[in-house]
């Protein structure tokens, strides 16, 4: 029987091109393993009371990878809760009016050096990996893993959650600026959602479904397992936040999505049961993030925003409209995965998730659009349009993670 203790693998252990790269990924590879050591501490407020130094290298590679990833300016105000100026936190996320392009890398990294560090002063990838790594690793504090329970000695820590809101604060800007908000605040929400669900429903195939329903190898099928492992193992898990509060119909609505998801109390029948199927069918680890160093940051992304707005109740419009997004287009996802599967000759075990999921989304996908976001719709009539922020938000945000993932499998089938 395996442990049920997670170790996350070393964050150097990937293989890096450029020499420029190589560096700030060893930078950075080298503060989040000082990140890890203080997660570990006991009582780590007052440690850091004592000896703020021993975070200097994480704040600092904290500072210029925000810097890095969204181009703030105010990523060097102090963590320490005792400090001056402490960014983030109590504070309410922006919304911008208008739309501001995507960042683009530079053809060539112009590097900042901060005693002795070097971290590019541009778009970077590897800042943007950093940070939602950090990120991700505050966040699964709010999850039971059935490990040591020293592990969530931490839980509560005021610098953990300063740390949290301040990468939240920048990152949200960023993600927000790439809709256009106002154009979403005059629309008809009810039909705006309609609309979107029908069209959703069945895309047309892109190049990315392409590729993965007629070219994807069995290796490359199994890459895919790996990354899909991080959310598919502990599916469902945060929408647990949402359920609390007043009855009514659209609270026991989500309350059905979540026993499905989690078959009905049955393990047997829980999907990530059948993920689990899966990965074992291929001698693969079946232990929730055993593979999370193959983990885009796109993909850490969507799993870090999916915390925040299952936190944050004044999100609650935000992520219903999410959820029916992920379950509307979600059989149309499983469907290229199960044609890649069935065009390979895989047995049922290797594929039994995407079927079932097929079957289960659809009509989870109903119940989302019917019961839970048109009523909201009409609930809370001022807000609505929150709703298709939502919707849209987990559309592009999850379009983006897909082509990271496919471009995954193809770089580790080249590399092969």
């Amino acid at each position: 029987m395996q442990s049920n203790l997670v170790i996350f693998p070393n964050a150097g252990a990937a293989k890096k091109s450029k020499q420029t790269e190589e560096g700030t990924i060893t930078k950075y590879d080298r503060a989040e393993e000082q990140f890890i050591e203080l997660l570990a501490m006991e009582d780590l407020d007052h440690q850091l009371d004592v000896k703020p130094e021993i975070a200097i290298e994480f704040e600092q590679a904290l500072s210029r990878s925000i810097r890095a990833a969204y181009k703030n300016d105010r990523s060097d105000e102090k963590l320490h809760p005792q400090g001056d100026g402490v960014f983030g936190h109590g504070e309410e996320l922006p919304i911008p009016n208008a739309q501001c392009p995507m960042p683009q890398a530079a053809g060539r990294l112009s590097l900042s050096t901060h005693k002795g560090m070097e971290f590019p002063a541009a778009f970077d990838e590897q800042a943007h990996r950093f940070l939602q790594r950090i990120l991700y690793r505050i966040n699964r504090l709010k999850l039971f893993w059935y490990d040591d329970l020293r592990h969530y000695t931490n839980e509560r820590s005021l610098y953990l959650s300063l740390c949290r809101d301040q990468i939240e604060a920048a990152w949200q800007q960023w993600e927000l600026a790439q809709m256009d908000v106002a154009a979403l605040q005059q629309l008809d929400v009810k039909q705006a959602l309609i609309e979107r669900a029908s069209a959703d429903l069945d895309p047309l195939l892109s190049e990315s479904s392409r590729y993965i329903r007629e070219e994807m190898t069995e290796s490359g099928y199994r890459h895919l397992l790996a990354i899909g492992s991080f959310d598919g193992l502990v599916e469902g898990s945060r929408l647990c936040y949402v359920l609390g509060g007043a009855a009514n119909e659209m609270q026991c609505t989500l309350v059905r999505v979540l026993l499905e998801e989690y078959g009905n109390g049955r393990l047997s029948r829980k999907h990530s049961t059948f993920f689990a199927q899966m990965l074992a069918e291929f001698g693969m680890n079946t232990e929730p993030e055993g593979y999370f160093d193959l983990v885009p940051w796109e993909v850490l992304a969507c799993a870090n925003h999916n915390f925040l707005t299952t936190d944050r109740k004044r999100y609650f419009l935000r992520y219903c409209g999410a959820l029916t997004y992920f379950e509307v287009a979600g059989p149309a996802a499983y469907k290229n995965y199960l044609a890649a599967a069935q065009r390979l000759g895989l047995s049922e075990a290797a594929m039994g998730y995407w079927e079932l999921h097929i079957r289960e989304d659809e009509r989870h996908g109903r119940w989302m659009l019917d019961d839970v976001a048109l009523p909201l719709a009409e609930r809370y009539p001022n807000d609505a349009w929150e709703l298709v922020l939502g919707y849209d938000q987990e559309k592009l945000m999850g379009d983006r993670a897909g082509s990271a993932v496919v471009r995954s499998v193809r770089e580790a089938k080249q590399s092969t």
